[in-house]
C-alpha cells in the first residue's frame, strides 16, 4: 500500500459517520451522531497534529452536546 497512512482510516471513519448523521431527519439524532464523528475527527487530528481539526471538532462537538442537553431538558 505504499504510503499508505492508517491514520487516515480514522479520518475516513469520521467521515462516513458525519455522512451518515445527515440520512436522519430527526435533529436529535443528528446532533448525537454528529458529537460522535467529531470526536473521532479529534482523535485523527490529534494523531496527525492537524490542531485545526482538534480545534474546530471539539467547538462543534461542545455547541452539540450543549444541544442535545437543552434539547433533553426541553422534553421532559
Amino acid at each position: 500500500m505504499g504510503n499508505f497512512n492508517y491514520f487516515e482510516i480514522i479520518g475516513f471513519v469520521a467521515t462516513v459517520i458525519l455522512v451518515i448523521a445527515y440520512l436522519f431527519h430527526n435533529l436529535l439524532t443528528v446532533r448525537k451522531i454528529n458529537t460522535v464523528a467529531c470526536v473521532i475527527f479529534v482523535i485523527y487530528g490529534i494523531l496527525i497534529k492537524a490542531y485545526s481539526v482538534v480545534l474546530s471538532n471539539s467547538i462543534i462537538a461542545i455547541i452539540h452536546i450543549v444541544n442535545i442537553i437543552r434539547e433533553s431538558r426541553s422534553n421532559k
